[in-house]
């Protein structure tokens, strides 16, 4: 059976070779020859035992190839709490021959039996001895009699347990399409609770991975073999919802009534007023949601629905088209259609193939797909879709302008390219926008001052403040129109790695100033450019 080296050093699994080393003559020093010379036989038996297994654990972790063998195989038993100290860790147990005193009190009253007591341990020493080392108890003395106690003794060694579970385990995943190399098992961990074992499995990541890519590729053939099934109906289904002067009801129980809600979400949000009906409360009253002039479009695997069946009538009453997104193409609901689209599925994504997963991701697509060729049909723009989302970062790209986050009027920071650089400075520091424009006689921007370009000024010239405006500035700044969005805003100023731009009239005067953190504040943006405005 293989030793849990790291255990009997006190480390974690994988520990690095520093602390196994440390570990390692800390121990060592403990359990010396020379640390137990004068000490009881066991004491110094058991001490042997425990250097002989240092030395055996040392030789492995110093060889990496022997360490990379033993990393491997030492998952096949349990990992104990990283850290926790060995039963035998610290000072040698001198107390572990004392056992045999217990028996000499019994018989205290006779004086002449203790004397041949004191013979007995001796005989009885050499006896105890053997049991320690292959058990390793935490208590020396229960050793030998550590399985009697134990109210499961009926359960087999756990590496026989291991064994017979990992043969049922790779029984189990060699019937899957895996190679067994991306499936390979890195451990399972065991734990003794209430008298009983308890199993669990720990799965390489690369195991997870391999299952999910199973399962996303079950979806990914529900859905690629809809392409192939789109033709008149689908053509027909559309030109049923484009032409429809009411709403698109959709219907649908279960998970198809969750996808049923979701088409109906995207409908309504890209033009094509939509709304869910609840089969199950149309019998109640909710049947009045439905009126002359709408279409319905049922959601349903099997068509045999009950609720879905029950809502026909109603539906043939008013004279409504029903369009029917069916896994079945016998079923009643897809007989009762007018335009029946197959969204079967041969099988289900989930293992056991029944809970609705590759299902509900075809009528999923399928209803999308009716969505977005609405859109088309509809001619549907970006500016309309703004206006129905105005809220959230949609409506913020969508909506929000330039002219909504500008500083403008006295905020504006302006300064006569013939002033001194003193009047700059302090129109920068009073603004607070770490720049300033420049003006010409006329009143029409000339150029700007950042930070950067004061800096850089500075560095070009000893008598900075001596100079003016037009001796620092940076000519033909970075402008946008006002009406411009605010996304095209943030847009321009990472391409040109700038921090502000500035606005003017159609006279070329100043008239606002952007700064990005305008945008940072309006929720547009989350990093900001390191580089100063130029």
């Amino acid at each position: 059976m293989i030793k849990d080296y790291y255990y009997l050093l006190g480390l974690p699994r994988g520990a690095p070779l520093s602390d196994i080393k440390q570990a390692y003559r800390k121990l060592a020093a403990q359990y010396h020859p020379d640390k137990v010379a004068g000490m009881s036989p066991e004491v110094q038996q058991e001490a042997t035992a425990r250097m002989m297994e240092l030395n055996e654990a040392i030789a492995i972790f110093t060889d990496p190839d022997q360490r990379a063998v033993y990393d491997e195989n030492v998952e096949l038993i349990p990992e104990r709490k990283p850290g926790a100290p060995p039963p035998w860790a610290g000072k040698p147990r001198a107390e572990a021959p004392r056992p045999a005193p217990p028996p000499p009190p019994k018989p205290a009253s006779e004086a002449p039996a203790a004397a041949p007591k004191v013979e007995t341990p001796p005989p009885a020493r050499p006896a105890a001895a053997p049991p320690p080392p292959p058990p390793r108890p935490s208590p020396p003395p229960a050793a030998p009699t550590a399985s009697e106690p134990t109210p499961a003794p009926a359960t087999p060694p756990r590496g026989m347990l291991a064994e017979e579970y990992v043969r049922k385990l790779r029984g189990t995943l060699k019937k899957l399409p895996l190679n067994w190399k991306d499936a390979e098992l890195r451990g399972w961990s065991w734990a003794l609770e209430g008298g009983g074992w308890r199993r669990s499995i720990v799965v390489a990541h690369r195991h997870m991975e391999t299952l999910s890519l199973l399962s996303f590729r079950g979806l990914q053939s529900a859905v690629q073999a809809l392409v192939d099934r789109v033709g008149p109906p689908f053509a027909q289904a559309v030109g049923i919802l484009a032409g429809c002067e009411g709403r698109v009801v959709l219907t649908g129980m279960g998970k198809s009534g969750l996808v049923a809600r979701k088409i109906a979400a995207t409908m309504a949000s890209t033009g094509t007023p939509a709304l869910y009906l609840d089969p199950a409360e149309a019998a109640h009253g909710g049947i009045g949601m439905l009126a002359r002039g709408d279409a319905v479009m049922a959601v349903s695997s099997s068509g045999e629905t009950k609720e879905l069946l029950d809502l026909l009538p109603a539906i043939k009453r008013f004279a409504l088209p029903l369009i029917g997104l069916v896994g079945n193409g016998r079923s009643t609901l897809a007989q009762q259609s007018d335009v029946w689209l197959d969204v079967s599925v041969s099988e289900e994504a989930c293992s056991l193939n029944l809970a609705p997963t590759a299902s509900t991701t075809a009528a999923l697509a399928m209803g999308d797909a009716l969505a977005i060729a609405l859109l088309e049909e509809r001619g549907f723009q970006a500016e309309e879709f703004a206006l129905l989302h105005p809220a959230g970062a949609l409506g913020r790209r969508l909506l929000l302008r330039v002219e909504d986050l500008m500083h403008t009027g006295d905020q504006v920071p302006v300064v006569h390219e013939a002033a001194s650089m003193k009047d700059a400075v302090l129109e920068m520091t009073g603004k607070k926008l770490g720049l300033t424009t420049v003006v010409d006689a006329g009143g029409h921007l000339a150029g700007i001052i950042t930070d950067g370009d004061l800096r850089r000024a500075m560095q070009r010239f000893t008598d900075v403040f001596a100079r003016t405006p037009a001796d620092c500035m940076t000519r033909n700044p970075k402008r946008i129109e006002r009406d411009a969005l605010a996304a095209q805003a943030v847009q321009v100023m990472e391409q040109q790695s700038i921090t502000s731009l500035l606005i003017v009239d159609e006279a070329g005067r100043p008239e606002g100033v952007l700064h990005l953190h305008d945008l940072l504040k309006a929720g547009f943006v989350k990093g900001q450019p390191s580089a100063d405005v130029t």
